[in-house]
């Protein structure tokens, strides 16, 4: 079984950088919920999950 991570939940938001005219992603992000906290992609899912796909 897959460990979830804040990568797969709904309320993680990418980072980017751009380079020249090109964004590309970076290993780090944001969590919305239930308050604004920095989050690196791998970071092991917290007791908020929610799958981007699938509801709760």
């Amino acid at each position: 079984m897959d460990e979830k991570t804040c990568e797969s939940c709904k309320h993680y938001i990418q980072h980017y950088i751009r380079i020249e005219n090109k964004y590309s992603e970076i290993a780090l992000g944001h969590c919305v919920y239930p308050r604004v906290k920095s989050r690196d992609r791998d970071t092991k899912a917290c007791e908020h999950y929610t799958d981007k796909g699938h509801g709760k």
